[in-house]
């Protein structure tokens, strides 16, 4: 399904400045947008690096319950300018992985690793015709190649580094960097609990493994937007005390994850922020309908490549209305110095939404860092219709509001409506039928759906709001 990309206004609060959302409507019928740098005129400007492939998976420890994994991952240079790939400063990649289930409309992260950093380049044809800087494993990338490192290097612990010491948007790094010394062979890799992909907890869940490219040449041509891309991962037997895991279908180059979500759900809605003077995030939401006629509303927000990172997302709706509120939020791991205290909820009469620690309290509070999603959820009456959003940076404070999507206020109860969609129809006959002899269809408060039931919804058979 082609989607037309409308781009809203977005305002700024707390001194931000102004700047771009964009929503990817599931109604509309043009050309769909994916990733994307900051150079949108066709013309390819200065070194792109993007993960063109997600070429193999690997497990490699297991212990406690929680297993250890990496992705290989293919770098191309799609740019018109040779990209530096030099082991001893920073003018090499860094390339951290990420983990996550769909289950239910929801994307929730359940691994990450530290940075791979990138020591030589292999001049390969993967994304296209090549024009190679040397032979072998050299110091660049030519313009047009492509370089794989396998699961197995991307594993490599001693190669990687803390995410903590990288600027996602200026590509700039400590080099070298410093971490916690290796523990054993969960350190510093995918770290996974195993419960994540036992299939008897998770039976109907698919799996998607991301590889993330920061580079400072890239960063500095404005091209730092499209280097996530997402593969399907296939869970397999277990051994060794951890799930085995392979590759499935193809990879969804220059495809975030929470631009993934419109590949998986046609109705979600998407939205690009471009934060003014940093990187971009992506806000993905879902609306699944549940059995007692509410919807549930799950709000990704996964930060790219914004350096200040996020400390709260809220949504502006009749809060009297909500329930069942949830988030997801995935800790970091070895060593990463992060106060890992979770997120609380915060509700007022017309807003709800989630929030760590202010910044200027302790900068390591768990804000959402670069790299990494949060997801958040409650249950609303109403039908999705245009609303403001807000994010909070954690860095400095502040905040900016996105003109995006929120629940409206419910349609007129009409007696019989069972799956409340404004209309008495065979739906809601088939709903009560279905729930004969129970109190799911129950209309008139007798405490069994039967023959008076089936009266009120054929007495009221077309009526509408």
């Amino acid at each position: 399904m082609n989607k037309a990309p409308i781009y809203l206004g977005v305002l700024a609060l707390g001194g931000a400045a102004v700047g771009l959302g964009q929503i990817h409507s599931a109604t509309a019928g043009q050309d769909r947008t994916r990733g994307g740098g900051g150079n949108r005129s066709g013309q390819l400007i200065g070194a792109d690096v993007i993960v063109g492939s997600i070429n193999g998976v690997q497990k490699w420890s297991s212990s406690n319950g929680t297993s250890s994994y990496s992705l290989g991952t293919t770098s191309c240079n799609i740019g018109d300018q040779v990209l530096s790939w030099e082991s001893e400063n920073m003018l090499h990649p860094v390339i951290p992985q990420n983990m996550y289930r769909w289950e239910d409309g929801q994307l929730i992260q359940i691994g990450m690793s530290f940075c791979k950093h990138g020591f030589c380049a292999l001049q390969q044809s993967l994304c296209g015709p090549c024009s190679p800087t040397g032979n072998g494993c050299v110091d660049s990338l030519g313009i047009g190649c492509s370089d794989p490192y396998n699961s197995w290097w991307n594993g490599e612990q001693a190669n990687l580094g803390p995410r903590s010491e990288v600027n996602p948007h200026t590509g700039v790094f400590d080099y070298p960097f410093t971490a916690e010394p290796i523990q054993d062979g969960l350190s510093r890799r995918i770290q996974v609990d195993n419960d994540e992909f036992n299939p008897t907890l998770h039976p109907d869940a698919r799996y998607f493994g991301e590889g993330l490219y920061i580079h400072v040449e890239d960063a500095a041509a404005g091209n730092g937007n499209n280097n996530s891309s997402v593969r399907e991962l296939g869970v397999g037997s277990f051994s060794s005390g951890g799930y085995n895991l392979s590759l499935v279908g193809t990879t969804y180059q220059m495809v975030n994850p929470a631009e993934l979500i419109r590949e998986l759900d046609p109705d979600a809605y998407v939205f690009h922020v471009q934060i003014p003077g940093d990187g971009r995030a992506t806000v993905a939401l879902t609306v699944r309908p549940n059995q007692d006629g509410t919807y549930r509303y799950t709000y990704h927000l996964y930060n790219q490549n914004v350096a200040r990172g996020f400390r709260s997302l809220s949504v502006v709706t009749n809060t009297s209305l909500v329930s069942n509120i949830g988030k997801s939020h995935l800790e970091q791991h070895s060593g990463e110095n992060y106060d890992e205290v979770n997120w609380s909820e915060i509700t007022t009469n017309t807003l709800i939404g989630w929030s760590t620690g202010s910044w200027f309290n302790n900068p390591n509070f768990n804000a959402l860092r670069w790299g990494m999603m949060n997801t958040f959820w409650f249950d609303a009456p109403g039908l999705p219709v245009g609303g403001s959003m807000v994010l909070g940076y954690f860095e400095g404070g502040g905040s900016i509001t996105i003109q995006g999507v929120v629940p409206g206020e419910p349609a007129p109860s009409i007696p019989g409506d069972l799956n409340n969609d404004c209309i008495v129809d065979g739906k809601d006959l088939g709903l009560l039928l279905g729930a004969w002899g129970t109190d799911g269809g129950d209309l008139n408060n007798d405490g069994k759906t039967d023959g008076e039931d089936l009266g009120i919804v054929l007495g009221a058979w077309g009526s509408n709001c």
